[in-house]
């Protein structure tokens, strides 16, 4: 009871943060925690295993050659190299997929999906609005009627 009293104090304490907002941050750091630790292992063990480790020297040691691209054909890359690649390519739109999930259904992101939609129906408030063009005949009504002397 303790704790779910500091749990409502929390919540009631802080506007932007709600129960349903509170409890998709709590699974979305659980989950972050569970792909992050395997990943890194994975990396980790293929770099070192797989990889040769070089001593640390020096700074100019370190920086020598940094600009330099070496280019290899694929026939010459080891297969573990190219999924360890692809990993580290792909776990960022896998992260969007799953950060959207939590966040992009709530009931605040559907309001703010609808709000954009109906912007994006309305008629521009940035443009002026547009006059047709003269007719030959209201040239000929304007001459008539105007009281300006010609030169």
């Amino acid at each position: 009871m303790k704790r779910r009293k500091e749990f409502m104090d929390l919540i009631a304490a802080n506007t932007k943060l709600t129960y349903n907002r509170y409890w998709c941050l709590v699974a979305l750091a659980s989950i972050d925690f569970c792909l992050t630790i395997p990943i890194a292992l994975w990396a980790l063990i293929v770099n070192g295993a797989i990889l040769e480790v070089y001593p640390w020297v020096s700074w100019a040691d370190t920086h020598w050659g940094y600009s330099r691209v070496l280019q290899y054909p694929r026939s010459f890359v080891l297969p573990i190299i190219m999924y360890s690649l692809e990993t580290s390519r792909w776990s960022a739109v896998l992260c969007a997929f799953v950060f959207f999930g939590f966040f992009g259904f709530s009931e605040e992101a559907r309001r703010n999906y609808r709000l954009w939609m109906r912007f994006l129906k309305s008629p521009s408030r940035f443009s002026t609005p547009r006059q047709a063009p003269p007719t030959p005949d209201s040239f000929k009504y304007a001459s008539q009627n105007s009281s300006l002397s010609q030169v």
